[in-house]
């Protein structure tokens, strides 16, 4: 399957689905009533109408974030062939490379700590990484070994194996997070386009016994990221890299596909934070990060070019749409950076994160800023470690925590 790759921001903080309409339309993004619930007292109200024209703006990415870039360090022990999954701490950047089936562990400023590959048939060994999550505090890696054996698999950030979790349910974790000391956070992407599919798709997995609980959200009629057609005889499928489940500070916000209502989930609890209306049949959207004063949204177009589809397309209509609490405002959103000389809006990885810190982050290969510093389209730090790079070496994370 071919994947693509495209650029997302950021997530919004709580909201409450029992604000006034008509406050919501002449505020955009308003306080939440109180209610029962001390998360929603402290809620934003949140609704997008995609009919709407909103005003657009540009948006420097260092005006609402903290930058920081890291080169990874690059030796025949830590060679990275694809950031596919990663996440971080404070003193820690965990990253999944699917490529070569092994997790990679640098500290916060790229250099190599230890890498962790335990492919292979045996009973502490897996199949393959479809999924994996970190817990830092237990510094515990989970690894979700699908299709074949249904079971997440646990090693310790030397690589000691430490148990194995046989999952109670025929899930496909397609999105994995730590939740908390005894739980991760699951996405079931499994048997997606049947009739069967599972209408509980978000769910808590039990990091000792692999009990799945899931969570009381149900969907009649899934939405899938991907796409297939055919031409004559040849059969060709997409995925569009969109999440509808994303990582915050201190829980998860859910933007399911075939909902209009928007939730977080925090301290065990399933909270109605918002709205999107006038979605298309073919729309996605979805948050893709989390701030307590900015957020972005992504639309994206489910479509492929019936007449090019030999080819992937490289680009899909998508609208960012930023959300800003402190001017209570929404506007369509192009992104810049100072250090990145460029006509057209930047991508971002984002999906597929969990960040310690409310932001994205965005990968660079060695040999896209040596090329742009050849074209003279590098400022800053980003000029100066591009100077160092040989074609060959891991690639460069830009690192953006959002401003409070």
């Amino acid at each position: 399957m071919k994947k693509i790759f495209l650029g997302c921001l950021f997530a919004m903080s709580c909201m409450n689905n029992n604000q006034n309409e008509t406050a919501a339309q002449e505020a955009s993004i308003s306080e939440a009533k109180p209610s029962e619930s001390s998360e929603a007292q402290n809620a934003i109200f949140w609704e997008l109408d995609v009919a709407k024209d909103y005003p657009e703006k540009t948006i420097n990415l260092e005006d609402i974030a903290e930058v920081r870039y890291v080169p990874l360090e690059t030796t025949d022990q830590s060679l990275i062939q694809g950031i596919h999954k990663m996440a971080t701490s404070d003193d820690k950047i965990v990253i999944c490379d699917l490529v070569q089936n092994t997790i990679f562990i640098f500290d916060k400023d790229g250099h190599f700590i230890n890498s962790i590959n335990k492919e292979g048939p045996g009973p502490q060994e897996y199949s393959s990484i479809q999924n994996f999550a970190v817990d830092f505090q237990k510094e515990e890696i989970y690894i979700c070994d699908y299709p074949l054996k249904y079971r997440i698999l646990a090693y310790s950030f030397d690589g000691e194996f430490i148990r194995e979790s046989k999952l109670d349910q025929k899930i496909w974790p397609s999105i994995l997070y730590n939740y908390d000391e005894n739980h991760l956070i699951a996405y079931d992407n499994y048997n997606m386009e049947s009739e069967n599919a599972n209408k509980q798709p978000y769910s808590l997995i039990n990091k000792g016994n692999g009990q799945v609980s899931p969570l009381p959200l149900i969907i009649e009629n899934r939405k899938s990221n991907r796409v297939m057609t055919s031409d004559g005889d040849k059969f060709m499928s997409f995925s569009i890299d969109i999440d509808p489940m994303i990582k915050t500070d201190d829980g998860v916000v859910i933007s399911d596909f075939a909902l209009d209502t928007i939730y977080k989930y925090t301290d065990h609890k399933l909270i109605p934070i918002g709205v999107r209306k006038n979605l298309g049949q073919k729309d996605l959207s979805s948050f893709c990060a989390y701030s307590s004063n900015y957020s972005f949204f992504n639309i994206v177009k489910m479509e492929v070019d019936e007449k090019n589809i030999k080819n992937a397309p490289t680009e899909l209509d998508s609208k960012f749409f930023f959300l800003d609490r402190k001017s209570s405002s929404i506007s369509e959103a192009k992104i810049q950076m100072s250090d990145v000389v460029t006509k057209k809006d930047l991508s971002w990885d984002c999906y597929g994160k969990d960040l310690h810190e409310s932001g994205v982050t965005r990968t660079f290969k060695a040999s896209t800023l040596i090329k742009l510093l050849k074209e003279q389209r590098l400022n800053g730090k980003l000029k100066e470690i591009a100077s160092t790079l040989n074609e060959d070496d891991n690639p460069v994370l830009m690192m953006a925590k959002f401003k409070k």
